[in-house]
């Protein structure tokens, strides 16, 4: 008995001796120094000069990095459209597109949306693996699903929709809607 105690003692501290020497072995590990930073970039969406953006509503990310931006039409006032900017003159200027598709370069690829269909206070988007564009707009009591070409293809909800009100501290939390397309493609609203 004596025997197998020492042996296991000694096949024991072989195998803790293995492990110590394995692990310092390994190459060393050290941390990022700092962490990362970002840079704005004020000029990456290159748009047409005549176009005015109202406020950012929701940005999401598609499977070929391309940016679909959404933007509050519903933002802009008639001041903003016809005050004259310093560096386009006299153009006309004009409401962007409710939805605008950027590459990773920021060049506008494609732009669609009628913001009478789409509704007010655009607010979440998601791009499924089909590459179709799920958007709720905030006050709505909808979500819309969109070919990648900006078809409408489903809506789940009615835009006649409305809210109970509530207490003023609660009122915007209850107003958001939010979109998760999964992989699998099951939507959670």
């Amino acid at each position: 008995m004596r025997e197998k105690t020492k042996y296991r003692t000694i096949a024991g501290t072989c195998v803790a001796w293995v492990i110590a020497g394995a692990i310092s072995c390994l190459p060393s590990m050290q941390a990022q120094p700092g962490v990362p930073t970002y840079e704005v970039d004020l000029f990456w969406a290159k748009l047409p000069d005549n176009w005015v953006v109202g406020p950012l509503g929701g940005v999401c990310v598609g499977a070929r990095d391309h940016v679909f931006v959404l933007h509050r039409q519903e933002g802009l006032t008639e001041a903003m459209l016809i005050a004259s900017d310093r560096f386009d003159g006299a153009k006309t200027r004009i409401k962007a597109a409710p939805v605008m598709e950027f590459d990773a370069q920021g060049n506008l690829i494609n732009s669609w949306g009628d913001a009478k269909v789409l509704g007010d206070y655009l607010h979440d988007c998601q791009v499924d693996k089909e590459g179709n564009v799920w958007i709720a707009p905030a006050r709505s009591g909808f979500v819309q699903k969109y070919s990648h070409a900006g078809k409408l293809l489903l809506q789940i909800g009615k835009s006649a929709f409305s809210i109970p009100p509530m207490e003023p501290q609660r009122r915007h939390a209850r107003r958001r809607m939010l979109i998760r397309v999964r992989t699998n493609g099951v939507v959670s609203i």
